[in-house]
C-alpha cells in the first residue's frame, strides 16, 4: 500500500510540474506575441502636431515614438500649415516638400546637422530631422531646434 501512494504521490508531482510548465510556455508565447505587435506606444505618423518630437519605430515604418524633446530624438515638427496655405507644383499638385524647404531654410542654413521633412496629416507638418542619423531614423537630436 505504501508504494502505490509513493507512486500516485510521485505521479501527482510530475503532472504539476508539467501543467505549470505548460502554463508558463503559454504564457511566453502570448507575450512574444503580444511584444511583436505592441510597440511600445508606436503611433501613426498622422498623430504628430507641432512641437513634437520623435523617433521612427524599428519595426514599422510609418510608426513613430513621441519623446520628450530633452531625449535624444530624431526629429521635431516645427511648424503646421493648412494646403491652402501651399503652392501648387507645376503638375497640379501640392509643393509640400518646397514650401517646407523654404520655411525651415532659416533654421537649416544655421544647423547643418539637420535636414527636413515633410509629414502629410491632414494638412502638412514641416518637421527637421537629425541628418547624421538619417539611416537610423532615431535619435541624434537633443533639445528643442534653435529657432
Amino acid at each position: 500500500m505504501r508504494i502505490l501512494t509513493t507512486a500516485v504521490g510521485t505521479t501527482m508531482r510530475i503532472l504539476t510540474i508539467a501543467v505549470v510548465t505548460l502554463v508558463a510556455a503559454v504564457a511566453l508565447m502570448v507575450g512574444a506575441v503580444v511584444l511583436y505587435y505592441y510597440d511600445g506606444g508606436s503611433k501613426d505618423h498622422t498623430y504628430l502636431q507641432a512641437g513634437d518630437c520623435w523617433d521612427y519605430s524599428a519595426r514599422f515604418d510609418e510608426a513613430v515614438h513621441l519623446k520628450p524633446c530633452s531625449e535624444p530624438h530624431y526629429g521635431e515638427v516645427i511648424l503646421e500649415a493648412d494646403d491652402s496655405a501651399i503652392e501648387r507644383d507645376p503638375a497640379g499638385g501640392l509643393d509640400a516638400w518646397g514650401f517646407c524647404k523654404r520655411q525651415l531654410s532659416e533654421i537649416l542654413s544655421r544647423n547643418s546637422h539637420l535636414g527636413y521633412w515633410m509629414v502629410p496629416s491632414g494638412g502638412t507638418l514641416c518637421a527637421v530631422i537629425s541628418a547624421d542619423n538619417r539611416d537610423t531614423r532615431i535619435g541624434g537630436l537633443t533639445g528643442r531646434v534653435d529657432r
